[in-house]
């Protein structure tokens, strides 16, 4: 049963009634600043008022009072509140009596893994927030911050934090801008932010087809709200020392544990005046939930000036849970009137070896050196140390290679042991760990990846479809036509103006691209890049054509589109579409497609950002675009099928890195082909005094800035110049 510890909301009705802002639902904000804020049930519209892309930050705040029914369904989601559709949105649910915060940052065909999942590197991802109870008034906020990952909630005066990872730093946080709270009989099923419609694999109760409206009970108080902006946790008992989910804390050296006083809502900075004393609470728990059935010790500690700090001991081993719970004017401990903050915790050193510094992953050429370093403290001496390449089974890595290096050093307690591979080849790929064992036990670090950076692959066109890089070839859809290998900018180039309405498109067929084109496995990031000669508007109509890319299946897109009536281009992905239509060009760009002109176009992008350059040259960024994360195959003068948004004209020397591309290599690709030299950073610092624009700071800019040279406007003149 949910605790009935309001005392945030509490904490709002007295600082209301005192005449300081604050928010009904929300401390510390101000409802007018609510994108909207709603009262009565009520479905979805794409025109409901709110709009956050792209974005980082929302609020979701409800207030309503479920019916049995609502609490006990098996198979079918509840709407609470919610914004946007199965692609882009997110929104608050009941599933079977839990409340549930489920995101959907651009995944439409990918379902969450469950009702808490907190990795977003699928672009889908959930939160448990607690369990309802029939007939009982629920109060919730939601803030998420997708610049940290933080997903901070309090249902019913309960405060807790939770983190999402592998999270882009902003997306589309309202979809198609429908809001539905509660639901008022006429549901649209494509329009639940955050859960997945047909059969993708989810659950019944995350399926979107079987959204139900909240029956509810009559008369209940009912509020909804969103905001575009993150709840001050500076208002409740916050910042402690250890930080919440700290690790490998050392009992020797932390003898005490501190925080920081509950702030004022009407002098933000200064501790909130009406705090007399603290409650400490300290409770059972494992892996990071606490018992709060369990406590272990309480104890009150005096007000003071922050931080507020007690001495606390602590073993090798132990898992620490503590809550702060301010006495509001001498309130006693579990008065509504006091302020509650969230249980933290923290892990201490372990007793068997813990591991302080986890091996990192390397990306790197053939010609440098890979290095993986475990940084280890433990209480007693090890005894072994070893380092292992993740395999069937795992092989242990050792220096009578000699390719490979080991060292480890000791200092105390704390060893640091060090795997050195060189003159790398690609047989070295794959997982890298270490296992440290001491009489208490064994430990083992987390696994991390050796790529190399490597062009993957690489269509050249010159009269086949082979890839020279890594033999993913391409597999036409029909059999090769006369005329359909042209003169390119390099040899030959893939005619796919004369056969666009012959469906003798090529597609990918030749193998798994995941390896190629995205992360998980693979780096994370990627560069795509070709010649394409746009021959202009296409005969076949519609609007975008395809270029090079993947088909964008399940929601996911990386690939080179362009509009087919005037050659702007678009680069579509997951998170975010780079599109010279919604983006300011740098100064200097090229900023369409050339019709009958050669034009190289690059594309580059990680999971957080990407960059769009034509002729060598930047000219776009983006922070909301990024790569995707499924496998799908490449395809090249169409997306998917070869009817499907295809190409008019012709595309030459097409190429997939496994890694960025800086802005000189991207230059360099142009320089290669056409020995003229590209301008890669207009905007670069050190071209400040470039005043002619021919991108070096030159004498013809000294003598233009000495043009003006004696030039005065001072007054009076004193006659010395």
């Amino acid at each position: 049963m949910l605790k009935k510890m309001k005392s945030l909301i509490f904490l709002c009705s007295v600082l209301a009634a005192a005449g300081v802002w604050a928010g009904d639902i929300v401390p510390g904000f101000d409802d007018a600043d609510a994108l909207c804020d709603y009262t009565a049930a009520r479905d979805g519209q794409t025109s409901d008022p709110v709009n956050i892309d792209p974005g980082s930050q929302i609020t979701f705040a409800a207030r309503f009072t479920p019916a049995a029914i609502d609490v006990s369904d098996p198979a079918n989601p509840v709407v609470v509140l919610e914004v946007g559709g199965t692609t882009f949105g997110s929104g608050f649910y009941i599933c079977n009596g839990t409340l549930v915060y489920a995101l959907k940052t651009g995944a439409g065909g990918t379902p969450q893994t469950g009702l808490e999942d907190l990795d977003l590197g699928d672009s889908a991802a959930s939160v448990i927030l607690g369990e309802l109870q029939a007939e009982e008034q629920v109060e919730v906020f939601l803030s998420l911050d997708l610049s940290t990952g933080k997903v901070a909630y309090s249902i019913n005066g309960d405060y807790a934090v939770k983190k999402f990872i592998n999270h882009p730093g902003q997306t589309n946080l309202t979809g198609n801008n429908s809001v539905a709270f509660l639901g008022a009989g006429g549901l649209n099923s494509g329009h639940m932010g955050g859960l997945t419609g047909g059969d993708n694999g989810q659950m019944d109760l995350l399926n979107a087809d079987h959204i139900f409206s909240m029956q509810g009970v009559e008369g209940a108080d009912i509020r909804g709200q969103i905001f575009n902006d993150v709840f001050d946790d500076s208002y409740i008992p916050h910042d402690p020392n250890p930080a919440s989910g700290a690790v490998n804390v050392d009992p020797s050296s932390t003898t005490s544990l501190s925080f920081y006083t509950a702030e004022d809502l009407a002098n933000p900075g200064a501790q909130n005046p009406d705090v007399t004393a603290h409650f400490v609470t300290f409770y059972e728990g494992a892996d990071g939930e606490p018992n709060m059935d369990q406590i272990i010790s309480e104890d009150t500690i005096a007000a003071g000036a922050d931080p507020i700090s007690f001495p606390y001991s602590f073993q090798r081993g132990d898992e620490v849970f503590w809550q702060i719970e301010e006495q509001i004017n001498g309130a006693a401990k579990g008065s509504e009137e006091n302020i509650k903050g969230p249980v933290w915790s923290f892990k201490a050193l372990k007793t068997i070896p813990s591991f302080l510094d986890q091996p990192e992953d390397q990306l790197v050429f053939e010609d440098e050196d890979a290095e993986f370093v475990c940084g280890i403290n433990s209480g007693e001496p090890i005894s072994t140390l070893n380092w292992y390449k993740v395999g069937e089974p795992d092989v242990v890595v050792d220096d009578s290679d000699p390719d490979i290096t080991i060292t480890t050093v000791q200092d105390g307690e704390d060893y640091t042991s060090t795997l050195t591979i060189t003159n790398l080849e690609m047989a070295d790929e794959g997982q890298y760990y270490c296992q440290a064992e001491n009489i208490n036990g064994t430990n083992t670090s987390d696994s991390a990846s050796l790529k190399l950076k490597r062009l993957v692959a690489h269509y050249q066109f010159d009269g086949d479809y082979t890839d020279s890089a890594s033999g993913y070839d391409i597999t036409p859809y029909d059999t090769e036509l006369t005329g359909q290998w042209t003169e390119g900018v390099i040899g030959q180039a893939l005619n796919l103006k004369d056969f666009a309405d012959e469906n003798a498109t090529p597609t990918s067929s030749g193998g798994n691209t995941a390896d190629l084109l995205y992360p998980g496995e693979g780096t994370g990031m990627m560069t795509l890049s070709a010649w394409i000669q746009w021959s202009g508007p296409n005969p076949a109509g519609g609007f975008w054509s395809h270029w090079f890319g993947n088909d964008g299946a399940g929601g996911f897109n990386f690939a080179i589109q362009a509009n087919r009536g005037g050659g702007r281009l678009h680069i579509n992905s997951p998170n975010g579409v780079m599109d010279p239509l919604f983006d300011n060009f740098l100064p200097g760009s090229i900023e369409n497609l050339i019709q009958d002109e050669w034009v190289l176009v690059t594309a580059t992008a990680n999971t957080v950002s990407g960059k769009l350059y034509m002729n060598g040259q930047l000219v776009l960024e983006d922070s909301g675009f990024s790569i995707a994360t499924n496998e799908t195959n490449i395809y090249v003068g169409c997306e998917g099928s070869s009817t499907n948004k295809p190409a008019y004209g012709y595309i030459d020397d097409a190429r997939v890195y496994n890694y960025i591309l800086s802005d000189d290599e991207v230059a360099q690709l142009y320089y290669d082909v056409t020995g003229e030299s590209v301008c890669s950073d207009f905007n670069a610092e050190n071209l400040q005094y470039d005043f002619d624009g021919d991108c070096q700071v030159s004498l013809s800019d000294l003598q233009t800035a000495a043009g003006g040279w004696l030039n005065s406007k001072l007054y009076p003149s004193d006659g010395s110049l």
